[in-house]
């Protein structure tokens, strides 16, 4: 494992409705500043007309998201070993989510997505 790198900034952006966002994070390892969206836009349709409007992201995409370009500043460019450190990151978090199993009366840990 590398030794973990923290940003020197994190910011957060909202996006804007009317342009086409394609993700929720970006990390520019030079400058080791990592940005994350705090919303994303949906398309709904309200009387045969399309609107796009923000919907904020829950905490967990956010904290997926940031474990995610975090991992970028120990390993670059996609691949396992990207993957396995966001995920080792992300654990760490202790996050949990209902259990689909038992409707919700349980807890189990949150599982991370390389998104």
């Amino acid at each position: 494992m590398p030794t973990m790198v923290m940003p020197k900034a994190i910011r957060s952006f909202v996006p804007n409705p009317n342009k086409e966002h394609r993700t929720l994070g970006n990390c520019c390892v030079t400058d080791r500043t990592i940005t994350l969206a705090t919303h994303s836009v949906m398309e709904r349709t309200v009387r045969d007309r399309v609107e796009r409007v923000l919907v904020p992201l829950k905490k967990l995409e956010i904290l997926q998201t940031f474990a995610h370009e975090l991992s970028h500043l120990g390993y670059e460019e996609h691949g396992y070993e990207q993957e396995w450190y966001g995920r080792t990151i992300f654990n760490t978090f202790g996050l949990t989510e209902p259990c689909p199993h038992c409707h919700g009366k349980g807890r189990i840990p949150a599982r991370y997505e390389n998104t």
